[in-house]
């Protein structure tokens, strides 16, 4: 492979992207949340010619959601996002830097495209193990209006995974996983491997400076805020499905509405258009770019205060 294909330093510390990550997802998940529940409710809400969308655009939904139920209600679901994050976070980057060591060459450098699969492999794993059943509570917690509890069916984190288990079985705290797995593979693939071709093309290329690759905290968040927004862009399709089919309650002699991947996507295109696929595009590049600059930047400097504190690592 060419140089451009081809991270200068592989820094590819397992303890130190594990650590990184782990904070990146905390500090993201404390700043971005308001934006997700944006998201959350702007994908839920369903259109067509006789029925008037609540929310008509993503400035209209924050000021609904304040005027109507404050502003706290924009952080509903902090609680099970915030350990989404930082549990997802580390054990992504833990994968990914595994199975990238895996695939380096003698040098400990590795093409675009074995990163790209290195990328795939976490993304695949941790929509798995972590990433759905967190993201049906979340999904559930947000999709409620109004903030006192005697009205709300779902009352904190920890009540509604036991009442989806309790009513819907366990399989419920996995509805929607097929269209995770396809969202959360394309986004890791598309990040990693693209954080890394432009950290080397904008910054590290031909340096001979050992220390260039630890990034300055604003060369990180705009080489995270680009690569971080590569991959909504591609599947925000896969996400809109997503959300339905969590927001789905499986009813004792009741049919869903929709019965997965391929028949949500036929009746949502078919329903309200193929524009309402998008529906939730802003909020979540709102999100995912800047969390994603987030969380690149505390990579880099957890690498560097491990360069200074503990280099043993």
């Amino acid at each position: 492979t060419g140089g451009g294909s081809n991270s200068k330093e592989p820094d590819t510390n397992v303890v130190r992207r594990t650590v990184g990550g782990a904070i990146g997802g905390f500090v993201e998940a404390c700043v971005l949340h308001p934006t997700d529940t944006v998201k959350t409710r702007l994908q839920l809400q369903q259109s067509s010619h006789t029925q008037k969308p609540k929310y008509t655009g993503v400035v209209n939904c924050f000021s609904t959601i304040i005027k109507e139920e404050g502003p706290r209600a924009l952080y509903k679901g902090l609680t099970p996002f915030c350990t989404h994050l930082v549990t997802k976070y580390s054990l992504r980057f833990f994968i990914h830097s595994s199975v990238r060591n895996l695939l380096a060459d003698q040098t400990g450098k590795v093409s675009a495209a074995r990163n790209f699969f290195a990328g795939l492999t976490a993304g695949a794993i941790e929509a798995i193990c972590i990433v759905t059943p967190f993201e049906v509570v979340k999904t559930r917690l947000q999709a409620q209006h109004g903030m006192k509890l005697e009205h709300l069916k779902y009352t904190g984190p920890i009540n509604a995974a036991v009442k989806i288990t309790k009513q819907e079985g366990i399989t419920a705290l996995w509805k929607g996983v097929t269209p995770t797995l396809v969202r959360n593979s394309m986004n890791q693939a598309f990040n990693f491997m693209s954080y890394d071709i432009l950290k080397n093309f904008l910054w590290v290329r031909n340096s001979t400076d050992p220390k260039v690759k630890n990034l300055a905290p604003w060369q990180s968040l705009l080489t995270g805020a680009i690569a971080g927004a590569i991959g909504p862009l591609c599947n925000n399709p896969v996400d809109v499905i997503k959300t339905r089919l969590m927001r789905q309650e499986t009813v004792s002699g009741q049919s869903l509405k929709y019965k997965g991947l391929v028949h949500a996507f036929r009746v949502i295109w078919k329903e309200e258009g193929f524009a309402a696929l998008y529906k939730g595009l802003v909020p979540r590049l709102m999100r995912l770019a800047p969390g994603q600059a987030i969380t690149w930047s505390m990579i880099e400097q957890v690498n560097r205060l491990f360069d200074i504190y503990a280099p043993q690592y």
